[in-house]
């Protein structure tokens, strides 16, 4: 099981975090809020795809289409901050400006690690 960890800068609201959190653990991914809840300081989310084979496939393009959507809402008045994620190498990613099939990608080869 891989653990992606999604960092989330200070100007994201706590509400949105733990929807976006309850999005995730809905497609089948289990989630937890790690780190600060303050509104001064980033959010880590950690996601584990527990599942393997097509039903990880699955997951997997379900919540990079959550991810893309909680980043790019339709109301523009609800654009949201900044989501970061660590590599396998180590190097943050900052995710605002993937596709959702980037995301999916990202994604699949962070849980292939």
């Amino acid at each position: 099981m891989a653990t992606i960890h999604i960092e989330a800068s200070a100007d994201i609201k706590q509400d949105d975090i733990e929807e976006l959190q309850k999005d995730l653990t809905d497609v089948g991914l289990e989630t937890e809020v790690i780190g600060s809840k303050s509104i001064v300081a980033t959010t880590l989310l950690a996601i584990a795809i527990v599942k393997g084979g097509f039903e990880a496939a699955k997951a997997i393009k379900e919540a990079a289409k959550i991810l893309h959507d909680f980043l790019h809402p339709k109301d523009k008045e609800k654009q949201r901050g900044t989501l970061v994620i660590t590599d396998k190498s180590g190097q943050k990613i900052e995710l605002n400006n993937f596709s959702i099939e980037e995301l999916d990608k990202l994604l699949t080869d962070s849980h292939k690690s």
